[in-house]
């Protein structure tokens, strides 16, 4: 039997979420004689959705996706979480070609089509900001 054991865990957080409070619950569940170690941390990002720039992409995106894009947190890493406070906590939002269960995985890809479209929304959302 092991004296010892080392595990890694990666966790994301999204909004609502706080560093602290999960650190917490894991010791909690860990037990005492367990050393919990933070070896990289970046925050989660949210944007007000009613900021009138999210309203605007909101605006074109709802032909993209026929219907009103619903505001939600994602549990993956975005650049979002260190570019949004390198340039003073500006409106972000992830918005992307590509379904997200397919990142990061062997044979990852993205249809054409989808790039395409995402070169129109893109296009339309910079014509629309001042």
């Amino acid at each position: 039997m092991a004296d010892a054991a080392t595990i890694g865990v990666e966790i994301r957080l999204v909004p609502g979420q706080s560093e602290a409070t999960l650190l917490d619950r894991l010791r909690i569940e860990l037990g005492a004689d367990v050393t919990v170690e933070r070896l990289e941390q970046a925050g989660s990002v949210e944007t007000d959705a009613g900021n009138p720039w999210v309203r605007s992409v909101f605006d074109v995106m709802e032909g993209y996706f026929g219907g009103r894009p619903v505001p939600a947190g994602v549990p993956y890493f975005t650049d979002g979480s260190v570019l949004t406070p390198a340039f003073g906590n500006v409106p972000t939002v992830i918005l992307g070609p590509g379904e997200p269960q397919m990142a990061h995985k062997t044979d990852e890809y993205c249809r054409v089509s989808l790039l395409e479209a995402s070169v129109e929304a893109y296009t339309a959302i910079a014509r629309r900001t001042p």
